[in-house]
């Protein structure tokens, strides 16, 4: 038979390697390494549109109506409850009526069709109506300033095509007639030409360090049609960057995914595209529209995508997006690969490590021989 005092120091071993430095070492190296990140687009002050940068937002409502709410799940909310309507309709019709003759297609009289008041954000949107065009232009209700807007033209043509020089000249004299700034965190996504080639959309995209901050843009569309401006939206959100030494490794976080959900068979031989590190406008279980940090999984085939939501601290499967479905809410699991896992094992560990320590001090290390002379 063993002895106890053999087995404790082997139970100790155990606890010390198996249960601490294994775990604490398994959570280093799946920590993700954000200097390797790959990060779309050119940096805003390398790009042609440098000299439009400014640390400030062009709006009174961001970043004031965004609340980080919990560090861990990295959740942002919005709340535009606190922001009133401070201009009338009948200022945001003079204000949307006047940029929209100043941008929009030349020599058109434009008639009102609709007006709305928007809550989300606080604004108005005026819809305009013409025989050959549609257009709408959206106010913000706080100071009266244009912050979309879009127009088209309602009839089948065959302009010459656009090239992203052009588009960018356009663009260039936008923001240059308007005083539209730029955010020094944004990156400039270097177009998307469409529809052959008569549009071409340029893209400045919110970055937090390497982060992407979804639905955080600035967009101008350029119109090979009117050689002008036939699409507009600004809403930049303007968070502050904060500490992303902690995430998974985008490695871990898809196989902890992967032992959570099934893919479907016709995605089980395809392979995810690139991984996005991403604050992902998303719903919680309630319904409730949230940013959250997520890495986000992409598996593309001829029957349909999907999207995996994982988050990046935990690495934690919470959301399944299917093309043309709507996001599911996915219950989050502790699994092994999990970041709470690979913590707590070390913790019990060590309490186990204690009671072991404090049983065999008690048993061996407290008894004395007392010998008694005559």
């Amino acid at each position: 038979m063993i002895s106890p005092r053999k087995i404790i120091p082997v139970i100790v071993a155990v606890l010390i390697i198996g249960g601490v430095l294994l775990p604490l070492g398994v959570y280093s190296i799946s920590r993700w390494d954000s200097d390797g990140a790959y990060i779309k687009g050119t940096a805003i002050s390398e790009s042609r549109f440098g000299d439009f940068i400014a640390d400030e937002v062009d709006s009174d409502m961001f970043p004031d109506a965004y609340k980080i709410v919990s560090e861990r799940p990295y959740l942002v909310t919005r709340d535009y409850s606190p922001f009133t309507h401070h201009i009338d309709n009948e200022t945001a019709i003079s204000r949307a009526t006047s940029f929209l003759e100043d941008v929009g297609p030349p020599l058109v009289d434009w008639s009102i069709l609709a007006i709305s008041k928007e809550e989300s954000p606080p604004s108005w949107k005026i819809i305009f109506d013409h025989r050959d065009f549609s257009a709408f232009v959206v106010v913000d209700a706080l100071l009266g300033r244009v912050i979309q807007y879009e127009s088209r033209y309602l009839h089948e043509y065959d302009p010459t095509a656009i090239t992203l020089e052009e588009a960018e000249d356009l663009v260039s004299q936008f923001l240059t007639y308007y005083n539209i700034t730029i955010p020094s965190s944004a990156r400039y996504i270097e177009g998307y030409p469409y529809d052959c080639q008569r549009f071409y959309s340029l893209v400045f995209q919110e970055y937090l360090g390497p982060i992407e901050v979804e639905d955080s843009t600035i967009v101008v569309r350029a119109s090979a049609f009117t050689h002008g401006i036939s699409y507009y939206h600004y809403n930049w959100i303007g968070l502050d960057s904060f500490d992303v030494t902690q995430i998974i490794d985008h490695q871990q976080a898809l196989v902890n995914a992967l032992t959570i959900y099934n893919l479907p068979e016709y995605l089980t031989n395809q392979s995810s595209e690139s991984p996005r590190i991403v604050l992902a406008n998303l719903y919680d279980g309630s319904g409730n529209l949230h940013h959250r940090l997520s890495w986000v999984f992409e598996f593309k085939s001829e029957i349909r995508n999907l999207h995996l939501y994982v988050d990046a601290f935990s690495g934690k499967l919470f959301g399944v997006r299917g093309e043309f479905e709507p996001y599911v809410v996915i219950q989050e699991q502790m699994i092994v690969g999990s970041t709470d896992f690979l913590l707590t094992i070390p913790v019990v560990s060590s309490i186990m490590l204690v009671v072991v320590s404090l049983i065999s001090l008690w048993k061996f290390g407290g008894r004395k021989k007392y010998i008694i002379s005559d």
